[in-house]
């Protein structure tokens, strides 16, 4: 085993082994720029079993991308940067070297450049790469993907990006994951592709044309399968119409996103995924409702932009909740009482409804139902003076949110009532202002709450907003980047009036105690 040496001037020199791993952390440019630490980091940057190439880095900043460049210096990026890489793995030959990574990046606009990426990857496979990483700028219609990497036994890992594959059965034993994105490809070579990768353990899926129909009835190691902007494939074609138990009695993590599923997605579920743990639905649509019963989700991610009427969890080993919408659903989830995190995201438009006492009790409601977790919620408002309608209602516990963001658009008139309303809905025990939040909004909102959150500043303020007689204490914290916590910030009322507010935003929040409810 190798270790840790005295230099002849007295420095430590470490293994090269041990130099490597640490460039391997890096990107392109921070581990090249390692080699002129010493002659051992150079070694170990010139051997590194890491190849990580991109025609980009050889483009001037003013022509950065292809279609900056005129034909002339067009031409002569691509003669350099073919010349590097050739020079590079021709070292790697000649040293009888293992890479593990290889990584390209490379424009394709004709056939004279898609033969240039085919002899780097035949030399890349002579290297008995293990993961292989090849992305193609430009139109992905100008390159097929040689067949010969579907069939190198020492690729474990293989990720495509803008080509196209077009080939017949190919033989890829050895591979656990594939990605594909911005490829096109027929069903009948996914099929193929899907037959000759019995250890294929990771699937994902981008953006891929000519396909509609995935079979995934031969994978029967795979556990991680995602499927994102595929929009001829819907759930039945990776599902079919029968519950298959032995299919997915793998598969761990799921992530579909703009994909179309319906109700037979959800039917059976825990049959269909028994031992699912991470569930992802972003953007799909097809389906007003879900149901959901499972002994092994773990994480929950659903992002609806559409309208969705009623969401049922069953779900007795949650740890991780999360709700990104534009309507407020009915919700039922039903977990033991342990503790668990909830990340609820609200988007409220007031072009076709109006904000009163119904969105309030219905967001009451949701987040009554999650009050077993750690409540963390976003709200995002765009009002219209015609459209608010504040209304009471009360004879129901309040839940308590952790950590309360929220932004109203346009003025700040109505932002008061609808702290109040909010304040029906929740107790949050803290409000904080987000990294991307703009200076003037948060010194509007900021001495809104300063004005009446805090009795002393407003003393009519229990007449005005009904909810505000439970609030006990207000305090002001902002994040210490230096020791990384939250410090108490006296006298509050002064920095809130002071330019130091603007400067100082993103580190904000305002602390609350309410009184028992």
């Amino acid at each position: 085993m190798e270790t840790i040496e005295e230099s002849m001037n007295g420095e430590l020199q470490l293994p090269e082994v041990i130099i490597q791993h640490i460039q391997s952390y890096l990107d392109r440019r921070q581990s090249g720029q390692t080699t002129v630490l010493s002659k051992s980091w150079y070694s170990a940057w010139s051997t590194r079993p890491i190849l990580d190439f991109d025609e980009r880095d050889f483009e001037s900043k003013r022509n950065a991308g292809v279609s900056g460049l005129q034909i002339a210096e067009r031409f002569t990026v691509k003669r350099r940067f073919a010349k590097f890489v050739t020079r590079t793995m021709q070292r790697y030959h000649e040293l009888n070297l293992k890479i593990e990574d290889f990584r390209l990046w490379i424009w394709v606009t004709d056939s004279d450049s898609a033969s240039v990426v085919n002899e780097f990857i035949t030399r890349a496979l002579k290297l008995r790469v293990s993961n292989f990483s090849l992305e193609i700028g430009g139109c992905y219609w100008w390159y097929v993907l040689p067949v010969q990497v579907f069939e190198a036994k020492s690729l474990v890992k293989l990720s495509v990006s803008g080509c196209k594959i077009d080939h017949g059965v190919t033989i890829c034993s050895n591979i656990e994951s594939l990605s594909l994105c911005r490829v096109f490809i027929r069903d009948y070579m996914i099929r193929d592709i899907m037959l000759g990768c019995p250890l294929l353990e990771k699937l994902h899926l981008s953006e891929c044309n000519g396909l509609s129909n995935v079979n995934l009835s031969e994978l029967h190691n795979l556990k991680k399968f995602s499927v994102t902007k595929c929009l001829w494939v819907d759930n039945r074609s990776f599902i079919g119409n029968r519950v298959n138990v032995p299919k997915y009695g793998k598969l761990s993590c799921l992530m579909l996103e703009q994909v179309q599923i319906d109700d037979f997605f959800f039917h059976d579920f825990s049959l269909k995924f028994p031992c699912l743990e991470d569930l992802s639905l972003h953007q799909c649509y097809g389906y007003n409702n879900i149901e959901i019963s499972s002994r092994s989700l773990k994480y929950i991610s659903l992002i609806h932009e559409d309208e969705l009427n009623k969401a049922k969890f069953e779900v007795s080993r949650i740890c991780k909740f999360k709700f990104t919408g534009s309507s407020i659903p009915s919700l039922s989830f039903m977990t033991p009482s342990r503790e668990y995190e909830s990340y609820i995201s609200f988007t409220f438009t007031s072009r076709d409804n109006v904000l009163g006492d119904c969105w309030f009790y219905d967001l009451k409601k949701f987040l009554t139902e999650l009050s077993p977790s750690r409540i963390s919620l976003s709200i995002t408002m765009f009002l219209d003076k015609s459209k608010y309608c504040v209304g009471n209602d009360g004879g129901h516990p309040i839940p308590v949110v952790e950590n309360l963001m929220i932004k109203i658009h346009p003025s700040a008139w109505l932002w008061s009532a609808v702290f109040d309303d909010v304040f029906w809905s929740c107790r949050p025990k803290f409000i904080t202002f987000c990294d991307d939040d703009d200076d003037e909004y948060i010194f509007k909102t900021g001495m809104v709450l300063c004005t009446f959150l805090v009795p002393q500043a407003s003393q009519d303020c229990s007449g005005k907003f009904s909810y505000m007689n439970d609030l006990e204490e207000v305090n002001v914290e902002f994040f210490e980047e230096t020791l990384k916590e939250w410090q108490p910030l006296l006298p509050w009322k002064v920095f809130l009036s002071s330019s130091k507010f603007k400067e100082n935003k993103k580190q904000f929040r305002f602390g609350l105690k309410w009184r028992a409810c």
